[in-house]
């Protein structure tokens, strides 16, 4: 079963200062991820394409990356989640950027329930969550 969930915010803040928050994801440091909803976003290898890591039961590689403007990974688990999820930004103006998180995926049918019935719900929570510039 098909899932696409995209989430688009604008920021406050020109894309220069969203980029050098962007590079944080997955660092201790970490700006981006909301550490006070979800899992912390763990990658022991650094965060280079193909370093493995995730959040909580979720696991991924990073599949591609241009640093400070997008960042796409693929899974790896749970069992039936193929597909990926991703950030990415652009300028929205002078002062402001548009920070677009994306997961595109096919489910099989138990990866399915488990989006619907848990995973959907914590992440549709994330849209009012605020990046802190």
């Amino acid at each position: 079963m098909k899932v696409l969930n995209r989430h688009t915010r604008i920021i406050k803040a020109p894309i220069h200062k969203t980029s050098e928050i962007l590079l944080t994801l997955g660092t201790v440091e970490d700006r981006v991820w909301p550490i006070g909803k979800w899992p912390r976003m763990i990658f022991h290898q650094g965060m280079d394409i193909g370093a493995l890591g995730g959040h909580g039961p979720i696991r991924y590689t990073i599949k591609s990356k241009t640093p400070g403007k997008s960042i796409e990974f693929q899974f790896v688990k749970p069992k039936g989640f193929h597909g990926t999820h991703g950030f990415n930004i652009e300028g929205a103006s002078e002062s402001t950027t548009q920070i677009t998180h994306t997961i595109e995926m096919n489910t099989s049918f138990i990866g399915y329930m488990q989006w619907l019935l848990a995973i959907r719900w914590l992440h549709g929570d994330i849209q009012e969550y605020e990046i802190a510039i």
